[in-house]
């Protein structure tokens, strides 16, 4: 595995390849390099585009939303819809208000239009909006699968049928692009024949059928709309993997709505375009670059412990030969770790939880193992003193994947090797555990591949 050190999405733009990279650093490293904030402050003033409202002509219909929180999300449909109808040319623009119905769910009485509180449900339980605004050029995103497109697939609006007849539910003529395309910039000067050559298809999106949802202990309603939402807003977490065209955030530690609260979340939000300018910051420009930069400043129960493991599992670490996982920067007890279940063979190194006697064995499971030594299971896990358990693991040696010569060869060097400290007068036990990584390192000379096995140490330093 590669560790990609800088934004491909953001290639040809180098400020915003510099604002990711510093941005992905761990918090630590601000600390020993203030300049790294001054600048990155700097990139971000001088590369992104700043706004002071959402109702600024900056952001057009066609701008993403982006939102830490689902409420904002919600609630940015309805800015959505008075958005278009100020700007889309009336002649071109159509509307389709959902059917809403509820009745009580312990009853025969018929269906009647839904109460604002049962509409709110809808609007939270269900992905087709209440009011879906149509006009030619307008992304949408598929909210059912079907047998021609699938949920969360993507596509636009050539043309849209009178009003009379959305108004009736007819069927809207969709064009998808190809698998795996999730970016569309709409060409008013397309026609079929384009979209064809462009491996476009053409499906049908119609009204959803019924589907029960329950509005408290004693109401039941449902929706009836079309099969796609515009494709316009999002939380983060939602967009995460998606290249956009132009988004549009606001990001204030001071309100509920606009607060976020992990520094991945600011690394997704900086990446999700191909160049700087098209990143669209709403509200004051000093509180937004302050918020961000106190984001990226903080430090979660997992950042150590991942670069830990980055620097494991890729080629390009700083110490590519040591690639021993140990336990020093793992934020939970090791009682807290669960060992593998699978049956790919392990040599492990047991310590009692009464006093310092240890016992190197193998086998092709490691969590059944540990349970018949702590319960005498099988003859093989009786050599264990009784009186000395529970045992738990505190390391073993996997990536063996199943050659018993090979876990034979580990075992009977790694106990020889707890001997040999021993009789030094070594008396520390891990030590004695650590000394699985000369074993592994020894190898080659007696004709064994080491490039996959390794040693896990379940203890801290």
């Amino acid at each position: 595995m590669v560790q990609l050190k800088t934004s491909v999405r953001a290639a040809n733009d180098v400020a915003l390849r510099r604002i990711l990279e510093i941005c992905c650093m761990h918090p630590s490293k601000y600390a020993d390099n203030p300049e790294l904030l001054t600048e990155f402050r700097s990139l971000l003033e001088q590369t992104c585009t700043f706004v002071n409202n959402w109702q600024d002509p900056e952001i057009t219909p066609e701008t993403f939303r982006l939102y830490g929180m689902r409420v904002p999300a919600v609630e940015a449909t309805k800015e959505f819809v008075e958005n278009v109808r100020r700007t889309v040319p009336p002649e071109t623009l159509r509307v389709k208000e959902s059917i809403d119905m509820e009745k009580n769910r312990y009853t025969h009485c018929d269906w009647t239009a839904a109460s604002p509180t049962t509409i709110a449900t809808l609007d939270k339980k269900v992905k087709e909006p209440s009011v879906l605004p149509l006009y030619p050029g307008l992304v949408v995103e598929f909210t059912i699968n079907s047998k021609a497109f699938t949920q969360s697939q993507i596509g636009f609006l050539l043309r849209v049928p009178p009003q009379s007849e959305v108004d009736k539910g007819c069927k809207l003529e969709v064009w998808i692009p190809r698998t795996g395309v999730r970016e569309i910039v709409f060409n008013p000067e397309w026609a079929e024949e384009d979209l064809i050559r462009m491996e476009f298809k053409m499906v049908f999106a119609f009204i959803v059928p019924q589907r029960i949802i329950y509005s408290g202990r004693h109401v039941q309603c449902y929706r009836l709309q079309y099969c796609i939402k515009p494709r316009f807003t999002s939380t983060i977490h939602a967009a995460m993997g998606e290249t956009l065209r132009r988004v549009a955030l606001q990001i204030n530690n001071l309100s509920r709505d606009f607060k976020l609260w992990d520094k991945a979340q600011v690394i997704v939000a900086l990446s999700r375009t191909k160049y700087g300018k098209d990143i669209i910051f709403v509200g004051d420009k000093n509180d937004t670059i302050n918020s961000i930069v106190d984001l990226i400043k903080k430090a979660s129960q997992w950042s150590e412990y991942m670069e830990h493991v980055l620097e494991l599992v890729t080629v390009n670490s700083s110490d590519p030969q040591r690639r021993v996982l140990t336990q020093r920067s793992y934020p939970f007890r090791i009682i807290d770790q669960a060992l593998p279940v699978c049956n790919s063979g392990y040599v492990y190194f047991l310590i009692s939880t009464r006093q310092e006697y240890v016992y190197i064995g193998r086998t092709t499971n490691i969590r059944r193992r540990l349970r018949q030594h702590n319960q005498g299971l099988r003859p093989s896990t009786r050599s264990t003193p009784i009186n000395l358990r529970p045992y738990g693991c505190a390391a073993f040696i996997c990536g063996l994947d199943g050659n018993k010569a090979l876990m034979c060869h580990i075992e009977t060097k790694w106990q020889r090797k707890t001997h040999s400290l021993i009789d030094r007068g070594e008396m520390d036990w891990k030590t004695w555990a650590r000394s699985g990584t000369d074993v592994i390192n020894d190898l080659e000379e007696y004709n064994f591949a080491k490039d996959e096995v390794r040693l896990v140490l379940l203890f801290r330093d």
